[in-house]
């Protein structure tokens, strides 16, 4: 059993913890700190202070689960689709297009600048008498 949410047995009672320190809700959500104090903030978790220790309640986590389980099933008709990361990917109209209309030979050379050999020195003839 995991020991971020272990039970504990006190004379053959299987006695489950009320609260939690943020860590160990954090460890129950699959979150990190930011989200968790995120939720907090919120308001879509129960906690308060025990002192300077701050305890979060195990039925406002369940709750928690259960909402963010009935939003996600609550369209049945559309499909799950899978969020993607970083940069969209041209679509395959785009890309036969581009490659296409340019071949390695035929792309347009950027035009060429006059290399001046000693930088940093004007030549211009400009105001030379």
């Amino acid at each position: 059993m995991s020991r971020a949410f272990a039970t504990s047995f006190t004379g053959g009672c299987q006695i489950e913890p009320l609260l939690v320190r943020p860590r160990t809700a954090w460890r129950l959500l699959g979150c990190g700190n930011t989200r968790g104090y995120e939720l907090l903030a919120a308001g879509e978790l129960e906690s308060f202070l025990d002192g300077r220790s701050r305890k979060i309640t195990v039925d406002s986590i369940r709750r928690y689960i259960a909402r963010r389980l009935d939003a996600t099933t609550a369209a049945p008709g559309e499909p799950y689709r899978s969020r993607r990361r970083g940069r969209p990917r041209k679509s395959p109209a785009l890309a036969r297009q581009s490659s296409s209309q340019w071949t390695h030979d035929a792309r347009p050379k950027p035009p060429k600048e006059h290399a001046n050999p000693q930088k940093g020195v004007n030549n211009s003839t400009e105001g030379v008498t």
